[in-house]
């Protein structure tokens, strides 16, 4: 072979070498530009839109603890106005003490008693505008210390309340209690049914 020919083979090996190395450039994917760090970049922590008028989620209100049970009577006070003879239950009954003159009674009998004794008259009524079921309990307790006092013969004398009372009206009942000890103030606690509460009145 003469050299002219190997001059030529050569060339036309590194004419095709350079032509395949042109073509792998060519078709090589383009590198990915990188961003340029501005001076203000784009955050990437959403902001809350200015225009919402949802709010955030508040914890369930706390039940209200139940009333107190006051030590001395053995239930929820409702009412005790200082040195008053009225108070107000919250179903709309009202009380008031209308007298309570002191009287001595003699027993006359087996368990019967007598000393010093006191007879409360009270008024209750129905200030609401339905008719109200009533199941009250009269008690009655003597000076500071709130000395319970003992109803006179068990109660028998008593005269006590219907079981119901419509609306608007008014009725009266006796309370009989032994005056021992009788320090004062006395007061006159009134339930209207179980879960009523008390009103406590107090009388000088």
């Amino acid at each position: 072979m003469s050299r002219r020919n190997i001059v030529l083979i050569t060339a036309g090996g590194v004419l095709i070498v350079a032509a395949l190395v042109l073509a792998i450039v060519l078709n090589a994917p383009a590198a990915p530009e990188r961003a340029s760090a501005g001076p203000n970049p784009i955050s990437m922590v959403p902001t809350p839109d200015p225009t919402s008028t949802s709010t955030p989620a508040r914890p369930n209100d706390e039940t209200p603890a139940p009333a107190a049970i006051d030590p001395y009577y053995g239930d929820t006070v409702v009412a005790a106005p200082a040195d008053s003879s009225a108070g107000e239950f919250p179903n709309g009954l009202s009380v008031e003490v209308t007298s309570a003159d002191r009287t001595t009674v003699t027993g006359a009998g087996p368990g019967s008693t007598s000393g010093a004794a006191v007879v409360v008259t009270l008024r209750l009524t129905n200030t609401s505008a339905e008719l109200a079921d009533v199941a009250a309990t009269i008690t009655a307790y003597s000076g500071d210390d709130r000395v319970p006092l003992s109803p006179v013969d068990g109660g028998s004398k008593d005269t006590g309340f219907a079981e119901t009372l419509a609306s608007g009206a008014t009725e009266t009942g006796t309370f009989w209690f032994l005056l021992d000890p009788a320090d004062p103030p006395l007061r006159i606690a009134v339930s209207v049914g179980p879960d009523s509460g008390l009103v406590v009145l107090e009388l000088r």
